[in-house]
Order: structure tokens, then C-alpha cells, then sequence
């Protein structure tokens, strides 16, 4: 039996993520530049960002 090979996945383009930046940012809600910037700039992986509960985030004020 042969293997299909793998599918590599969509990635944005540049200008593609500066659109969405510049959409969200126009906004102006915090929490979802948070959660738009977060995955596109760390590098998380969609398994991991999809298992990520707000629980899992240490929210403290800045001092």
C-alpha cells in the first residue's frame, strides 16, 4: 500500500498577518490583539494553542 504524502499546512503570508493586525488593531480591544498576536508570534502549534485554558495563564498587574 503507498502512503499519500503529507499535505504541508496553509501558513499566512506577511502580508496577510499585517492585514490581520492591522484589522484587530484598529479595534482597539486588548483581548483580542492578545489573542491574535499570541500563536502568530510565539510559534505555538495548533494542538497546543487549542488545548490552552485560561487557567493556564498567569494574569498578574504589572508593578
Amino acid at each position: 500500500m503507498q502512503r499519500r504524502p503529507k499535505k504541508l499546512p496553509d501558513v499566512p503570508t506577511e502580508a496577510e498577518i499585517r492585514s490581520y493586525c492591522t484589522t484587530v488593531g484598529a479595534a482597539r480591544r486588548t483581548g483580542d490583539i492578545v489573542l491574535i498576536k499570541t500563536p502568530l508570534y510565539t510559534g505555538v502549534r495548533v494542538a497546543e494553542l487549542v488545548k490552552i485554558r485560561i487557567d493556564d495563564a498567569l494574569i498578574q498587574p504589572y508593578s
